[in-house]
């Protein structure tokens, strides 16, 4: 599971966002975090 420090603490969101970081996709902010409930520009 990725470890940024505003994982949302939903599962189902968890798994998401792990993913992503997993693969590339994502990799958080420099500030270890995720924003996940900001805007995806």
């Amino acid at each position: 599971m990725a470890e940024f420090k505003d994982m949302t603490g939903n599962v189902d969101f968890d798994k998401a966002i792990s993913w992503a970081a997993e693969n590339n996709i994502t990799t958080g902010w420099a500030d270890n975090t995720f924003r996940p409930w900001n805007t995806c520009n």
